[in-house]
């Protein structure tokens, strides 16, 4: 995996692994650019820039480099929203998370989504982008907050290169931590592989249902090397990304606690974009591993009877790691 570089002052970078699915369009000392290829910078999809802000870190930045961003989408757009869902030190630095919304009345202007990261260090700002020209999908929300929290300010002579990461995460080692979940009787698995941004992931959905056209889907990531992050933190990146492109979103909490050594976290979310859609519900659980982390999720197109919701909890329930490094935690024959 290839990592763009932008430079800062005091012999800082800021330095960001290129995503699979992504190429290296643009690449300046103050700026970078990715886009996904056939892609242009004057007709995107998906587009990931960065900008320094060289002797610019500040206690007011942020909040002056927010306020300006929100002031031009409340001048071009005919609807806007702006959500915080991350503020936290990383790497011992400043990190600023959140998502602008701008939608606008006509169906022929395409909505326009950004996730932002702003990370400050002694004398430098930077800025991580990544923008969408739609409704983000699916696993696009958790996949850009990935992105964003892949980028990491060094210092001193940068590398332009890095090991890539291990094919299956974690569970490609004997003696590594192995993600066990069954397939429910009557669903099949329609994809199993990577996402755009390198995630492991796995999805099924109900035998008679189509990729395109499924009423129920259960989906596993698995983010390779990720755990700096809390399981509360990793649920609160989740939660506030979901508030940031619905209109009416509700999380209600199940449960949490450690099981197998194994922090976790279990709760649902509802949320209905507007009123011509219905409302869709998500069982989540999010599991911190040694090596990685992890989420499963159930998610029902449609609201979900009692019966369904009792299945898709009984069914995190019993999702867990195994480990062969750990004595109690040994995995199957």
């Amino acid at each position: 995996m290839s990592i763009a570089l932008a430079a800062g002052a005091n012999d800082e970078h800021l330095q960001l692994p290129v995503p699979v699915g992504f190429q290296l369009t643009q690449q300046t000392v103050s700026g970078i650019e990715m886009l996904p290829p056939g892609e242009s910078t004057d007709h995107w999809t998906r587009r990931i820039t960065t900008q320094v802000y060289q002797g610019m870190a500040g206690p007011g930045f942020y909040d002056d480099y927010r306020a300006r961003i929100e002031a031009v989408n409340k001048k071009d757009c005919d609807d806007t929203a702006s959500s915080t869902i991350n503020e936290d030190k990383v790497d011992g630095l400043p990190s600023h998370v959140w998502l602008q919304a701008c939608r606008f009345k006509s169906p022929s202007s395409p909505p326009h989504y950004a996730f932002l990261r702003l990370v400050q260090s002694g004398r430098n700002a930077y800025v991580i982008m990544e923008e969408l020209a739609h409704h983000p999908q699916d696993t696009e929300t958790a996949d850009a907050i990935t992105v964003l929290l892949s980028a990491k300010v060094v210092h001193g002579a940068a590398n332009d290169t890095a090991a890539p990461a291990p094919a299956h995460g974690a569970s490609v080692a004997a003696d590594g931590e192995i993600l066990m979940q069954s397939i429910p009787i009557g669903f099949k698995v329609i994809n199993q592989g990577k996402t755009l941004r390198g995630v492991e992931i796995t999805e099924m959905i109900p035998q008679d249902d189509a990729p395109d056209n499924w009423t129920q889907k259960i989906t596993s990531q698995v983010y390779v090397g990720m755990t700096d992050t809390s399981a509360d933190g990793f649920k609160k990146l989740f939660v506030q990304g979901e508030k940031g492109i619905c209109d009416h979103a509700r999380t209600k909490d199940i449960s949490d606690g450690m099981k197998y050594g194994h922090a976790f976290q279990v709760w649902s979310q509802t949320c209905q974009q507007d009123a011509d859609h219905a409302s869709e519900s998500v069982y989540f659980k999010y599991i911190k591993g040694k090596d990685s982390s992890y989420i499963v999720r159930w998610t029902y197109r449609d609201a979900p009877t009692r019966e369904q919701a009792d299945a898709a909890i009984e069914y995190l329930d019993r999702v867990r790691l195994c480990d062969n490094r750990s004595p109690d935690n040994r995995c199957p024959p």
